[in-house]
């Protein structure tokens, strides 16, 4: 009774590229953050944040970090960690 109930909602729907790390990404993400096995790539989005998560095919992924190549807002990276 009285407890505070959250709920994932959706931010938006895109196009998105998911693929596993390279061996070498791998390598250098591990320096970083060991955690990050999936990069997804999607068009630029503005308020995209870590604390968003990506439902793909079923498969939920956390957001470790978001790059913004070359701050051209054309696309994002977005370093990811599958979780369930």
């Amino acid at each position: 009774f009285g407890a505070e109930v959250y709920e994932w909602i959706q931010f938006a729907k895109v196009w998105a590229d998911v693929s596993p790390v390279s061996g070498r990404e791998f390598a250098s993400f591990k320096q970083i953050n060991s955690e990050i096995t999936t990069k997804i790539t999607i068009r630029y989005l503005a308020g995209v944040t870590a604390e968003m998560r990506v439902l793909f095919d079923n498969r939920i992924f956390e957001i470790n970090s978001i790059i913004n190549p070359q701050e051209k807002n054309i696309s994002l990276l977005l370093m990811c960690k599958e979780v369930a």
